[in-house]
């Protein structure tokens, strides 16, 4: 099961996970939409490499 640990960044809701190992991962796109990135895929593409993807209910 995934645990969902919420976070706020300047007022950016941020949802984080936490893995098995308990490293915590942040939702690239949230983490996007708080630095302003009119289209959050595309800057998680072009900025983001070696990440890892998981499903969140």
């Amino acid at each position: 099961m995934i645990n969902i640990i919420p976070f706020e960044f300047e007022s950016n809701k941020i949802r984080t996970i936490a893995d098995k190992d308990g490293s915590i991962w942040f939702v690239a796109k949230d983490v996007a939409g708080a630095l302003d990135y009119g289209r959050p895929r595309d800057a998680v593409n072009t900025h983001c490499k070696g990440g890892g993807k998981t499903p969140l209910p």
